[in-house]
Order: C-alpha cells, then sequence, then structure tokens
C-alpha cells in the first residue's frame, strides 16, 4: 500500500457515531464559524466561561466552548482548578462537546484541555479525551496511551488508546518516527493482542492498529484475528486487511 493511501486509511477517527472521515468534516475557510466563536473572547471575561460550563443547571451553550480554545497556560490552570468542582455527567458532557467540535472544524485546538482530562477519574471522560486528541501526532502522546492501554481500569479507555496508536504505527512505518519508539508501540499492541487476560474488544482495536505496521508477523496477527470465532474480532480483522501495509 502506497504512503498516500495509508494515510488516507488513517484520517479517520473513532467515535460513538462509528468513524468519521476528514473527508466529511468541512473544508477551511477564511472566516469559519470557529473564528467567530473564538472572536467572543475578547468580549467574554474567562470568569464566566468557567462559570458557565461548570453550571449544571444551565445549558451548555456552544459559544463558550469554543472560547475554551487555544488557552494560556494561566488560563489552563485556572480551568483545571474549575475542573475538579465540576459534577461528573457535566464534564462528560463538556468533553465530547469538545470532541465533536474538534471533528467538525479545523480553526481550533483543545488538546491542552484533552491531555488533561486524560487523568479524570471518570473513564467515559477519559476515552472522550483520547478520542477529542485524534489528530494529535506529538510523540508525548505515545507513552500515555501505553499506560492507557496496558492499565486502564476501564475497557472502554484501554480500547480507545489502543485504537489512538494506530496513527502512530503509521507515522514509525512512513520513517516520520525513529524505529526504536515504532518498535516500542509495536511490542505494546502485541502484547496486548496476545493477551488472553484482556477482552476481545481491546485486542481488536490493537489489531487494527498494528495492521499498518510492515513489519513481520503481522500478516499472521490479521489472519488469526479473521480465523477468530468471535464476529466483532472477524471484522476487526477484514478493517485491518483494508489498512495493511502487506497485500
Amino acid at each position: 500500500m502506497s504512503g498516500m493511501s495509508m494515510l488516507s486509511g488513517l484520517r479517520r477517527a473513532p467515535t460513538e457515531r462509528g468513524w468519521v472521515s476528514h473527508s466529511a468534516r468541512p473544508a477551511r475557510s477564511g472566516y469559519s464559524i470557529g473564528n467567530r466563536a473564538l472572536g467572543l473572547r475578547g468580549s467574554m471575561k474567562y470568569e464566566e466561561v468557567l462559570r458557565h460550563i461548570g453550571s449544571s443547571e444551565e445549558r451548555l451553550r456552544i459559544r463558550y466552548l469554543y472560547a475554551l480554545s487555544d488557552i494560556t497556560k494561566e488560563q489552563l490552570g485556572l480551568f483545571r482548578a474549575a475542573w475538579a468542582t465540576i459534577a461528573t455527567e457535566r464534564r462528560r458532557l463538556i468533553i465530547r462537546q469538545l470532541a465533536e467540535i474538534t471533528e467538525q472544524s479545523f480553526e481550533v485546538n483543545f488538546d491542552p484541555i484533552f491531555l488533561m482530562a486524560l487523568e479524570d477519574e471518570d473513564s467515559q471522560v477519559r476515552a472522550a479525551a483520547i478520542e477529542g486528541l485524534w489528530e494529535n501526532e506529538d510523540r508525548a502522546l505515545i507513552t500515555p496511551l501505553i499506560r492507557l492501554m496496558q492499565s486502564d481500569e476501564a475497557e472502554i479507555v484501554r480500547a480507545a488508546a489502543a485504537a489512538a496508536l494506530g496513527r502512530f504505527v503509521l507515522l514509525a512505518e512512513l520513517e516520520k518516527l525513529d524505529s526504536a519508539t515504532g518498535v516500542r508501540i509495536e511490542g505494546a499492541l502485541r502484547a496486548t493482542i496476545a493477551n488472553p487476560a484482556e477482552t476481545i474488544e481491546v485486542r481488536r482495536r490493537a489489531v487494527e492498529s498494528i495492521a499498518y505496521s510492515g513489519k513481520a508477523g503481522v500478516r499472521k496477527i490479521i489472519r488469526e484475528a479473521y480465523d477468530s470465532e468471535d464476529e466483532k474480532m472477524q471484522s476487526s480483522a477484514l478493517f485491518a486487511m483494508g489498512r495493511s501495509a502487506d497485500p
């Protein structure tokens, strides 16, 4: 598979509604809804933003969420302090909405918030934060993702982390990551796939992710997944075949 076609296959993000492709996202424009909303930040006090998003009694308004894009370190500190006081259901709603906005607009950047939310006490928040980071290719994200895949108590988080590692496998395959880092990622994925104590959901996401690798043994992993008696694992094997660098 060519580098371009492999990249095309990667440009998809797991969501609660399924897989969303970049091609479905609106094209950049000089004056998008994101820019209009972000323009409100100049006249909107940050304290008011934090008060609103933290209030479970108020309907969450999207314009306040746009004001969280590209926040400064000082604002992130204030946000972190406020976050600890927000009810769980409200935190889930905020992170899910931020992830949806990220899917719809190229003009926003909520990564500092998503990175913070990876450590949230609620598993649904952690999983949604991983989803929100779907375009982030910073190698500093690799270690947290491996840790979450291997040791998070919640299946939904481990599965999301396993799926998210796929883009880094591809970057390594395209030599945009050093080989040692690629080997570490693949080693973690292989260990997850081979772990009989791990759930099918997590293992099959790991199969999908490792499929980008052209290393020895990956084709065998996909074939064994296809021969599985589990229908979901078989489905992931078919998906992996489409991603595989080994025709």
